[in-house]
């Protein structure tokens, strides 16, 4: 049978709740019986029950993470540092994947209030007024990841928008008129736009016209491909790859290599993030670094001072880096 705080409290002759205060920190015990009790809850081998306990006094301190994939180390390493911010401060992470499904979604986040988190930290696939609505008539706290991502929300993420067209001047200031920018497709099977790519493509095709640029978009499934049919066709001026993500960015340098075409001397290549090329490749891709383990402490951070009631930013801007490589 488990030993419950009543038992510790017999084993040292105190109340339950002098047991209670001194196994949740509470200043009103005195040290040397906070010390008895700690020493006798481990000898007899207790362990609370911290949901009970969440609904005695409205804190879990547990934080919820609905995220789509932590396959994709750029989702595993932010969940990574938010769980190590979280554990810093005092709280702890439960993370569940939707894999994009819109209505698994809705069930996950239901189903992490239904379990009293204090939080949650959200990589939403559901956009709009009413998903926004929705969210808050279930009454939480909530931060999205994604800078931007949900009007009216606290959000915490790089400016997309703003940092690909940094990349455009910064490819043109490395010699490269011709941009070809690489994105999956923007919409998914449900119909709903991946907005950190459609910022980007937004973004690349505004500056790039801005800059006078020879710029084109590779859309789809089969951009290795395209690219390469692009290279065929284009054998004048050297072009630059701009990928959306190193997913992408990698294959397509190892799949160009294969076909006879190596960069830089046949083209330029640059990618979103710089994470994979470490286990992959033997030379570093020019990138746009995110900054991911920031990314994960700030989001927890806001999180963290939304449940203790402080005030932050509607929306919480990461800086970004632009980082040199062998591919340009």
């Amino acid at each position: 049978m488990a030993v419950t705080a009543k038992d510790v409290a017999e084993a040292c002759g105190v109340s339950r709740i002098t047991v209670n205060r001194a196994l949740s920190g509470n200043e009103n015990v005195k040290p040397e019986t906070r010390e008895k009790i700690l020493k006798k809850a481990q000898e007899m081998g207790y362990v609370p029950n911290l949901i009970a306990r969440s609904l005695v006094n409205g804190k879990s301190k547990m934080i919820g993470i609905v995220i789509s994939d932590i396959k994709n180390l750029y989702f595993s390493e932010i969940v990574d540092a938010i769980t190590r911010q979280a554990r810093a401060r005092g709280y702890m992470v439960c993370t569940c994947t939707h894999d994009s499904d819109c209505q698994e979604e809705r069930r996950l986040i239901e189903m992490m209030k239904g379990y009293c988190v204090d939080g949650m930290i959200l990589n939403c696939v559901n956009r709009g007024d009413e998903f926004k609505d929705w969210l808050d008539k279930l009454d939480m706290k909530y931060v999205i990841l994604g800078y931007q991502l949900l009007p009216g929300s606290y959000t915490v993420g790089v400016n997309e928008n703003k940092s690909v067209k940094d990349v455009v001047r910064f490819l043109k200031a490395h010699g490269y008129h011709k941009q070809v920018f690489v994105v999956p497709p923007l919409y998914g099977e449900d119909g709903q736009i991946n907005i950190p790519h459609y910022q980007r493509a937004s973004g690349f095709q505004e500056e790039a016209k801005k800059q006078g640029c020879d710029y084109h978009i590779l859309y789809g499934k089969d951009t290795n491909e395209q690219a390469l049919e692009f290279l065929k066709k284009n054998t004048g001026e050297k072009p630059v790859f701009l990928c959306t993500g190193e997913m992408f960015a990698i294959p397509m340098q190892k799949f160009l290599k294969k076909n006879g075409y190596r960069a830089p001397k046949d083209y330029g290549l640059m990618t979103y993030d710089r994470l994979m090329y470490r286990f992959w490749n033997e030379e570093a891709i020019a990138a746009v670094d995110n900054h991911v383990d920031q990314i994960g402490t700030s989001v927890a951070n806001a999180v963290i001072d939304l449940i203790e009631e402080k005030e932050i930013p509607m929306n919480i801007e990461v800086p970004y880096d632009l980082e040199e490589g062998t591919s340009l």
